[in-house]
C-alpha cells in the first residue's frame, strides 16, 4: 500500500547546516538553530529544537563554533579501581523534516557532532542523535528519541549524511551508511535504518553494504559496492516495506583501474522480523 500525501496537508522541510550558509537565531541565549536566507524556520519548530538541544545536551552553547558543547563523563571499573573517561563534543541540529503520520503531524530531527578537544584516534567515534516529536495544539512533544548514538571515526559522526525515508505504511525512519577502515587498506560500510519504536529510536536494519580489501600475497584487491532500496510494491511485514540489496563485486590487480575491472552482481531481499524487531535476510 502506497501512502498518498496531499500537498496542501503534508509538507516537507529539510535543512542542512553548513559553515558558510548557516545563520543562527539570536533571539535566545541558547539559540542554535540553523536557518537559510529567505527560508526561515517556523517559530514553533525552532523553539522545539532549542528545547530538545537544551534538555539532552545542556546549555553550554559556543557561538564561535555554532554548536552546543556536550561534556561526556563515564566511570568504569578497571581492576578494582575507577577509570574516568571524558570527552567533549560540539553538537548541533543538522536536519529536520515534517511529515503527516496517521492524521497527526510529526517533526523528525537529526543532530550530529564531533570531539572538539583532546587526543583523537581513528577509532574514536563522534556523536549524533535522532528525535521524533508530535504536534499537540501549539506545542511539540517528544514521542521517541535516542540522543546518544556514537558512530564514525576520528571523533566525527557520520549521521549527518543520513536521510529521512518513508520505510512503511505511516512509518518514517533515518537511513544511511556508517563506515570504518582498518590496517592494510581495508574498509567496510554498514547500511542502517533507525525508526521510532516504543518511545525509543531503534536500529532495525544493519546490512553489510560496501567493502574493500587487498591481498598483497596475491597482488589483488576485492571490492563490493552495495545499494539498498525499499520495495514499495511488495507486501509489507508489520507495516514495513521489504529491503532490496544490490551488490556489485569487482576484483583486480592492485593499482589497476577499477573502472575497467570485470564485475558481477548479487541481489538479496530483507524482511522485517516482528519478534526480533530486526530486518533479516530471506533470499
Amino acid at each position: 500500500m502506497t501512502i498518498k500525501r496531499l500537498s496542501n496537508i503534508s509538507y516537507r522541510v529539510s535543512r542542512l547546516l553548513t559553515p558558510m550558509s548557516a545563520v543562527l537565531l539570536s533571539t535566545l541565549a541558547t539559540a542554535q538553530i540553523p536557518t537559510l536566507p529567505q527560508q526561515p524556520i517556523p517559530a514553533d519548530i525552532s523553539q522545539a529544537i532549542n528545547s530538545v538541544m537544551a534538555v539532552n545536551y545542556g546549555s553550554d552553547y559556543d557561538k564561535l563554533r555554532g554548536c552546543t558543547l556536550y561534556h561526556r563523563k563515564e566511570t568504569f571499573d578497571n581492576e578494582r579501581s575507577d577509570y574516568v573517561f571524558e570527552d567533549s563534543y560540539c553538537i548541533a541540529p543538522i536536519k529536520y523534516q515534517v511529515e503527516e503520520v496517521n492524521g497527526g503531524t510529526r517533526l523528525y530531527l537529526l543532530t550530529s557532532g564531533y570531539v572538539y578537544d583532546g587526543n583523537i584516534s581513528r577509532a574514536d567515534p563522534g556523536i549524533g542523535g535522532l528525535f521524533e516529536l508530535y504536534k499537540m495544539g501549539n506545542l511539540w512533544v517528544v514521542s521517541a528519541s535516542e540522543p546518544f548514538i556514537y558512530s564514525g571515526g576520528s571523533g566525527r559522526s557520520r549521521h549527518y549524511e543520513f536521510e529521512l525515508s518513508e520505510v512503511g505504511e505511516n512509518k518514517y525512519g533515518w537511513t544511511g551508511k556508517t563506515c570504518g577502515s582498518g590496517a592494510g587498506g581495508q574498509s567496510n560500510c554498514i547500511w542502517q535504518m533507525y525508526v521510532p519504536i516504543d518511545g525509543k529510536i531503534k536500529t532495525i536494519a544493519e546490512i553489510d553494504a560496501d567493502y574493500y580489501s587487498e591481498s598483497y600475497s596475491a597482488g589483488r584487491y576485492y571490492e563490493g559496492t552495495g545499494y539498498v532500496s525499499h520495495d514499495y510494491n511488495a507486501p509489507m511485514t508489520a507495516g514495513f516495506y521489504p529491503l532490496n540489496m544490490s551488490l556489485t563485486i569487482k576484483s583486480g590487480k592492485i593499482g589497476s583501474d577499477s573502472n575497467k575491472a570485470p564485475s558481477s552482481e548479487e541481489k538479496s531481499t530483507y524482511k522485517y522480523n516482528v519478534a526480533k524487531q530486526q530486518f533479516e535476510l530471506v533470499e
